[in-house]
């Protein structure tokens, strides 16, 4: 999940999406991660009972790496309203 919000922070930036839109992104998107990652495990363990484990745990560990990044608020604000961030530059 860390990977994908990183990805996706810097794939919005490049897109030139604005703070707002990308916090509109990221936490829509990370509930469909959580459907996609249910249904791989799903395939991956072949129905065994082991799925409910992935089940439960996973919007756990969704919530507290959400949480974590709307603590970084700040910084996503200045990192999407600062063209010399992202671009090589230093802020």
């Amino acid at each position: 999940m860390v990977i994908i919000l990183g990805l996706m922070t810097w794939l919005n930036r490049r897109l030139g999406l604005s703070y707002a839109e990308h916090m509109a992104v990221a936490f829509v998107s990370s509930g469909k991660n959580n459907a996609t990652a249910i249904a791989i495990a799903v395939s991956v363990t072949a129905f065994s009972p082991l799925v409910a484990v992935t089940a439960a745990t996973l919007p756990l560990f969704q919530v507290v790496f959400l949480i974590g990044y709307l603590r970084l608020a700040d910084w996503l604000r200045r990192y999407f309203s600062d063209p010399k961030v992202g671009a090589g530059g230093t802020a």
